[in-house]
């Protein structure tokens, strides 16, 4: 469980299944995998999850439907069993895998140009929690890295979107920490009046 960034409380937790709320590509274990009765907090994480368990094993899957209420994947290769199903639940904003065969019994070994699961949005999770690395780095670095990384192949057009993904959401939080600084000195001046200049802040 110490893979996931964040659970629901315990309360909402059962010894059968788990409920994703966010995950972290770059800090997942190696050995993460998925259950039936799996529950997420919304269509996109469980779609990422399956797209970092396909990369993780070599695998393409394809999707067989995907619309507001239900999505399936099935395996790349026609007659493999490796199947998803999941739906909303009760309606609500949560997602639960219902149907969950991990089974495969094609050759799993896909490594080409361009992982179709590699999706520029998974890269940039995959790189944004060490982007301090990166910062300078060009797409090639980006493309090494995750080679190196989920052992993947990824275009240059890809790696460059990655990177610009990390930098719009970095530079978006900069933007909301500088938004907090006149709440700052407004309290900072009821605290201790005379403290800063009466001037507004601009």
């Amino acid at each position: 469980m110490d893979n996931l960034c964040s659970l629901l409380p315990s309360s909402f937790i059962d010894d059968d299944f788990q409920i994703l709320m966010d995950i972290h590509v770059s800090s997942l274990s190696s050995t993460f995998d998925l259950k039936e009765k799996d529950m997420f907090a919304s269509k996109e994480l469980l779609s990422k999850s399956f797209y970092y368990i396909a990369i993780k094993n070599n695998f393409e899957f394809k999707t067989v439907r995907s619309n507001s209420k239900s999505i399936e994947f099935k395996c790349s290769q026609d007659n493999c069993p490796w199947y998803v199903r999941a739906s909303r639940y009760k309606g609500g904003e949560l997602w639960r895998l219902r149907k969950y065969i991990a089974n495969h019994n094609c050759s799993i070994n896909v490594i080409q140009t361009t992982h179709k699961q590699a999706s520029a949005s998974l890269i940039s999770d995959c790189i944004g929690k060490d982007f301090s690395s990166f910062d300078r780095s060009t797409p090639n670095d980006i493309m090494i890295h995750m080679r190196t990384k989920l052992g993947v192949n990824v275009s240059y057009y890809k790696a460059w979107r990655a990177k610009e993904l990390v930098m719009n959401s970095l530079n978006g939080e900069a933007k909301e920490s500088y938004a907090l600084i006149p709440n700052f000195f407004m309290k900072l001046k009821e605290i201790n009046p005379g403290s800063i200049s009466d001037k507004p802040y601009q």
